[in-house]
């Protein structure tokens, strides 16, 4: 899998709005890929997948590595589905009353 798989699937997914699942902001993909993750959360995406929390990581420049590559379009597409905010009425507090973020429903779903 090369390395423009992994952007175009990117940019298909770039405007679609979701929670960050660590800390429950709501922004879009892209927005969590370029900086949010970076920047909130210290995750680094050219070492480590930021879709699932850098459970998988690599040395600097093996990123494009196509199993590497193939490894993290695969979080993504499985990040979209569990971190995506279909229902933008509900606030945080209903949230924290249901008792949950979706942070362990992605590293549950990285394990299957």
């Amino acid at each position: 899998m090369s390395v423009k798989t992994l952007y175009n699937h990117l940019k298909s997914s770039a405007d679609i709005p979701i929670r960050c699942p660590i800390c429950s902001e709501r922004m879009t993909v892209s927005h969590f890929y370029q900086r949010h993750a970076s920047e909130n959360h210290r995750l680094k995406s050219r070492k480590q997948c930021v879709f699932c929390e850098g459970l998988k990581s690599w040395a600097h420049g093996e990123k494009n590595r196509p199993d590497n590559v193939k490894y993290v379009v695969e979080c993504l597409k499985r990040f979209v589905i569990v971190a995506r905010d279909e229902s933008p009425a509900m606030d945080d507090e209903t949230k924290k009353r249901r008792g949950g973020g979706r942070r362990s429903d992605i590293r549950r779903s990285m394990r299957m």
